[in-house]
């Protein structure tokens, strides 16, 4: 008999520890920010069609000289400046029904990046743009720094942190209950929301000049949200004794 209650004891305080080691909270703390990006990017596109290969090449090479001119004189270095994708391709006319080779066409694309400078960015463009050069095409973009991107995680970690907490303090609260400990960190990197940069437009500048407006009226730089989630396991026991 005392055999008997003695076995029926242990399975209740056996119960009990892990009746009260179940006990948990799942929650998932969020986190959200908004960072002006702090790098710039021109993206400069050339191209040249001409009769024969040779005849391209050397009107991309004049285009693409005076484009890299124009940069220099902006203060960027040959460094700063990338060459990329050079190409030559016939070029054909459909308009018959049958494709005829009329020329050959040879491209390349120039990339600079840069700090953020609002000023340097409309001035840079004014002059790429100034005295109108055929075969260029211009686009504009900006983009987070791998350090500021590190900077921003860390901090939105702590914050994704901090609301779980907070709400499992709530709900513990609110259900007599009080938080023992974390059981469990369940963390996955989130994807950011990237807001695509408007290009600047000749059109802006040219209107910006007409009206005696500035620039800088037609032109914002974007943010970018950044965010976190993380999930966390809480465990609680009752609060009343």
């Amino acid at each position: 008999m005392k055999k008997q209650i003695l076995l029926i004891i242990t399975i209740l305080i056996s119960n009990s520890f892990f009746a009260q080691q179940e006990a948990t909270i799942n929650l998932v703390g969020h986190a959200y920010k908004r960072v002006t990006p702090d790098k710039a990017q021109f993206f400069i596109g050339i191209r040249a069609s001409k009769k024969t290969e040779p005849e391209s090449y050397k009107a991309m090479t004049l285009i693409s000289n005076d484009v890299l001119n124009r940069l220099k004189k902006e203060g960027f270095k040959e460094t700063d400046i990338k060459l990329t994708d050079y190409s030559v391709q016939m070029e054909y006319d459909y308009s018959s029904g049958k494709a005829k080779r009329i020329g050959y066409i040879s491209s390349q694309n120039l990339t600079v990046k840069f700090p953020v400078d609002k000023r340097r960015i409309l001035n840079l463009y004014d002059h790429l743009t100034s005295n109108e050069m055929e075969g260029v095409s211009i686009n504009f973009s900006t983009e987070c720094s791998d350090s500021l991107k590190s900077k921003i995680q860390n901090e939105l970690i702590v914050l994704a942190l901090n609301d779980a907490k907070e709400k499992a303090n709530l709900i513990a609260t609110t259900t007599d209950c009080k938080i023992k400990s974390v059981a469990d960190v369940s963390y996955k990197i989130a994807t950011n929301v990237v807001y695509p940069q408007e290009m600047v437009r000749a059109y802006a500048m040219k209107a910006s000049n007409d009206m005696g407006t500035q620039a800088s009226d037609f032109f914002s730089i974007n943010e970018t949200e950044f965010s976190e989630e993380i999930k966390v396991t809480y465990w609680i026991q009752s609060a009343i004794k």
